[in-house]
């Protein structure tokens, strides 16, 4: 059961993840600056081409919180995190067998496997100090009703050049749109902007703890 669910957390990592260009260790820069998390808390729809069609992902933002919830066939679960400034808590959830699994990550163990959620704790936008080499600003623009940047970085550091292009919400932190040589690859379809209840961030009461 316990292999079960470190495959199910892998899933769920690499179907939130909006993109890894190249994976840097945070971690040994800086602690996670937690003041750059936006105080505005929202939802996330998203449409993620990287890993599956035709499934349902959704990320909740609450303070120094994250849900991220997906539905792909028979399989319906999901992870919470909660983020402090030495490790963060792993929940992860599973809805079937109304049971959940708890632990404890270091970020170094966090950021191995993903850079979810790095630009919420370190400043790494396109434009901030820790930023990819090489972005350029094209220009803003509208999307969802909200004002964007869009930025254009050449890729060429696995041999062959690869133009991506993206749209950044710099208020709520969050990369909207994604293209890599002009196909989409990432969309959020949908942003709920509002205060998220608590209890959205926690395994549910009736759900049971489970021991490894």
């Amino acid at each position: 059961m316990y292999r079960k669910l470190k495959v199910y957390f892998i899933l769920l990592c690499l179907i939130f993840i909006p993109f890894n260009l190249d994976a840097q260790d945070y971690s040994e820069v800086m602690k996670p600056n937690l003041s750059i998390w936006p105080a505005q808390e929202y939802i996330l729809e998203i449409d993620n081409a990287m890993v599956a069609e035709g499934g349902s992902h959704i990320q909740y933002y609450g303070k120094h919180k994250l849900k991220l919830e997906t539905s792909i066939g028979e399989i319906s679960n999901c992870v919470i995190y909660h983020f402090n400034e030495e490790n963060l808590k792993v929940y992860i959830i599973l809805n079937d067998q109304k049971m959940y699994m708890e632990n404890i990550l270091s970020y170094d163990e966090f950021f191995e496997t993903n850079d979810a959620v790095s630009s919420l704790l370190y400043n790494n936008l396109p434009g901030e100090d820790m930023a990819m080499y090489g972005a350029e600003k094209i220009g803003e623009e509208n999307f969802l009703n909200r004002k964007v940047e869009r930025w254009s970085f050449i890729d060429s550091s696995k041999g062959d050049t690869v133009i991506i292009d993206m749209l950044l919400d710099r208020e709520l932190r969050q990369i909207m749109k994604m293209w890599v040589d002009e196909k989409i690859i990432f969309e959020v379809t949908k942003i709920t902007i509002g205060n998220i209840p608590d209890e959205m961030f926690n395994p549910p009461n009736d759900f049971e703890a489970m021991s490894y």
